[in-house]
């Protein structure tokens, strides 16, 4: 019992040492948090973001003709 509670805070103060380390040290200019989101506002994966979503609606489409037997 003790020892299943000692670990669970260890696990936890691991988990908030990487939270801050995550949102506040920086790793060069910027903190992992704002090199991320600056990849991910890039332009290039806005259009990625764009090409996953119309790739998803096909292949939703051809699920449903598929499923109800309008399609091959």
């Amino acid at each position: 019992m003790i020892r299943k509670t000692v670990v669970t805070v260890l696990e936890l103060l691991v988990l908030l040492l990487a939270a801050y380390a995550f949102f506040f040290l920086p790793l060069g200019r910027r903190t992992p948090f704002g090199h991320v989101s600056a990849i991910l506002s890039s332009q290039p994966a806005r259009e990625a973001a764009e090409d996953v979503g119309t790739a998803s609606r096909d292949i939703k489409g051809k699920v449903v003709e598929t499923k109800w037997g309008t399609g091959k």
